[in-house]
């Protein structure tokens, strides 16, 4: 019985970390300093809410939209350095600090949906990106935590396993004594 709940564990913990591990699409976007940047969010959608990570720092909402009135921002700073208009998101005069990940989103039943993140670089459009080597990186160490974890799972089975069997040899040996004593 502990046995198939350890092996049903195994199955959820595998297929959360596969899922999880799926390549998540990012679309990059090389902007030049200085110029404005729009961001045009996947959804079309009466309200649509905007995010920022920057630094790998958690998400800190920007702003949203809404179809009849006028946009809201989370800061009041954020409205000379950013515009709202429908689903679309402008970064004015676009520096090294704003880049970063961009993500818009809808809620939907009190849920935020997330579009697909954009990731805002310093750059030329002429710079040839080199994104295999970051993707390959990404790659290999996503290969490395699922192996990790696969490994501490296959480990804790097995080691389960022989205690069991240890204690079934354990319990043969005492029926054994028991009889030969009688």
């Amino acid at each position: 019985m502990k046995l198939n709940l350890l092996m049903n564990l195994l199955w959820m913990v595998l297929l959360m970390v596969l899922v999880h591990s799926e390549a998540q699409n990012v679309m990059e976007l090389k902007a030049e300093l200085g110029q404005d940047v729009t961001l045009t969010c996947s959804f079309s959608h009466p309200e649509i809410f905007w995010y920022m990570e920057i630094n790998n720092k958690p998400r800190l909402g920007i702003g949203r939209t809404y179809a009849s009135a006028f946009p809201t921002f989370s800061s009041p700073g954020f409205g000379s350095r950013y515009s709202l208009v429908k689903n679309r998101l402008l970064i004015r005069n676009f520096s090294v600090e704003d880049g970063g990940l961009y993500f818009c989103g809808k809620k939907i039943r009190g849920a935020m949906i997330y579009g697909e993140p954009i990731r805002v670089v310093p750059g030329s459009d002429q710079d040839v990106p080199d994104c295999e080597a970051e993707k390959m990186s990404l790659i290999t160490y996503r290969s490395a935590v699922i192996l990790s974890v696969l490994l501490c799972l296959t480990t804790a089975l097995l080691s389960t396993c022989r205690k069991k069997n240890r204690l079934q040899v354990d319990e043969a040996a005492a029926l054994r004594k028991l009889y030969n004593l009688q």
